[in-house]
């Protein structure tokens, strides 16, 4: 039997979807998930099974440091809320959360 270690999740919301941030979230061994508009624009690497994608996200280039690409897992939403009152409506523009977890096969116990 193994044991699990303990890990962080971080949750943000997009105004926290800053790459630098978000590197720093990563080097304290935490993962996030935060959310992002499906407006920005990512170089997709590659498909995943079920339907999320790695992307790479790159910051302003800083001189020493160069563009420090990070490499998240991007899973496209849409979210329809149905009112009581009359038709659903469906949010503009969409969701795309990233994460850290960039692994598509699921932790075993």
């Amino acid at each position: 039997m193994n044991r699990l270690e303990p890990r962080m999740l971080v949750l943000a919301n997009a105004a926290f979807a800053a790459i630098a941030f978000l590197r720093d979230v990563r080097a304290t061994g935490a993962h996030f998930l935060v959310r992002s508009s499906a407006r920005r624009s990512t170089l997709v690497q590659r498909l995943l099974p079920d339907g999320s994608y790695l992307a790479c996200l790159s910051g302003p280039y800083r001189a020493g440091y160069g563009y420090q690409p990070l490499t998240v897992r991007v899973i496209e939403a849409w979210i329809t809320v149905t009112l009581v009152t009359g038709p659903s409506a469906a949010s503009p523009g969409g969701w795309s959360p990233a994460s850290s977890t960039t692994n598509a096969t699921p932790p075993t116990r």
